[in-house]
Formats: structure tokens, C-alpha cells, sequence
């Protein structure tokens, strides 16, 4: 089964076909979101205790502030390099973009795919997550239910570059290698000479993704 059957069979499997791992990853990112907004509600609170007892102590009055730049994340490959995030890898994390129909068709992904793909919206949102040295690419489709398209294992060769091995049922062991940088909350993931990809894995990997916070 070629490269591209990887895709096709991760959106198109039923549970009972995609494999036991692939369902445990992606119960594993959705424990990981909720546990994320735990601590972001925990944080709110204790910021705002902490608040009050400021006022408290100056009587009612807020401390006056000044404006200070914003510390932010690197904004280019070089500035990352720079920092040795580069070196060390993408940070555990989870990234979201929305595929559409037009990006598709200029691919030249065969129409018949777009169709079951896209569906009647034409968007195909997706979630991409890097944890521990594993990964899952998850596709929601019409009914906005979750689907796990591929997953598998991750690690960097001796360039840097992203070196994806697929364990599902339609392709196990096939390999994908990426160029990667981070722009800001943005994860750029382009096609590398050494791997040949076919149209659909281009729509779906390829491009920026957005880092999902929530």
C-alpha cells in the first residue's frame, strides 16, 4: 500500500479498525487540554487572590506600573537556532490549521478524495501533537467528531529536521521528514528533498499550523 494510503486509512477507518494506540494518543491529548485548563483557571484565581492583597496592603490604591516590552517566543529560524530551541527540538505541544478544498484542488488531489475529504463545507480542520517523542495527526469531521488519521513515533536527524515513522495498519514504518521552524505561535513544516510525498499528505502536513493554547 502506497504512502498515501496512510491518510486514507486513518480518516476513513472506523474504530474498531484503527488501531488501540491510536485511540489511547488521542485520549492522552484531550487529558493533556483538559489538565491545561485546569492549571490556567488554577492561575487566574491565585493572581487574583493575590491582587487583592495588594490593594489591601496600599490601602485601596493600585500600585502604579510602568510599560514594559513583551518578552515573546522566537520569531524566526535563525533567532531559535540562536536559542537552542532548534537544537533541542519542538517543545511538547499541540497545533491546529484547517485544510480546505481550494488548497486541495490546486495540489491536484483527485476530486473523488476532495469530496469524501472535505466534505460540503470544503474544510477539513486539523490537530497535529507532539508529545514525548510521539505524535497523532487528528482530522473532525462533519458531525464534529474527532478522527485519528495517522500517529506514530518522531525524533530529529542530524540536521535538525522532524523524522516522522507511521505505525497505523495502512502504512507502518513509513517515514516522512520535514524542514521545520517556529514563527511566533506558528509551526512551519515544509517538504524536504529526501522524502517524496504525495498530494494529500502535502495538504494535510505541510504549511503553518497555529499552537493551540486552550
Amino acid at each position: 500500500m502506497s504512502v498515501d494510503d496512510r491518510l486514507r486509512a486513518g480518516f476513513v477507518a472506523n474504530a474498531a479498525d484503527f488501531i488501540p494506540e491510536g485511540e489511547e494518543r488521542l485520549e492522552q491529548v484531550h487529558a493533556r487540554l483538559r489538565r491545561r485548563r485546569y492549571l490556567q483557571t488554577a492561575a487566574v484565581v491565585v493572581s487574583a487572590a493575590a491582587a487583592v492583597a495588594i490593594i489591601a496592603a496600599l490601602g485601596g490604591q493600585w500600585p502604579s506600573t510602568q510599560r514594559q516590552e513583551p518578552v515573546g517566543r522566537p520569531t524566526s529560524t535563525a533567532t531559535a537556532a540562536a536559542t537552542g530551541i532548534e537544537e533541542q527540538g519542538i517543545p511538547d505541544s499541540t497545533w491546529t490549521k484547517v485544510a480546505t478544498r481550494e488548497q486541495a484542488e490546486r495540489i491536484g488531489v483527485p476530486e473523488a478524495r476532495i469530496d469524501h475529504e472535505f466534505g460540503a463545507d470544503g474544510l477539513l480542520p486539523l490537530t497535529f501533537d507532539l508529545t514525548d517523542g510521539y505524535y497523532a495527526v487528528l482530522n473532525t469531521n462533519d458531525d464534529g467528531v474527532v478522527e485519528s488519521g495517522d500517529s506514530g513515533t518522531y525524533e530529529y536527524d542530524d540536521r535538525g529536521r522532524l523524522v516522522t515513522t507511521s505505525n497505523v495498519p495502512g502504512c507502518p514504518g513509513c517515514v516522512l521528514t520535514y524542514r521545520w521552524h517556529i514563527d511566533n505561535d506558528r509551526l512551519v513544516l515544509e517538504e524536504t528533498q529526501k522524502t517524496e510525498m504525495h498530494h494529500m499528505e502535502r495538504v494535510v502536513m505541510l504549511g503553518t499550523w497555529a499552537r493551540d493554547d486552550s
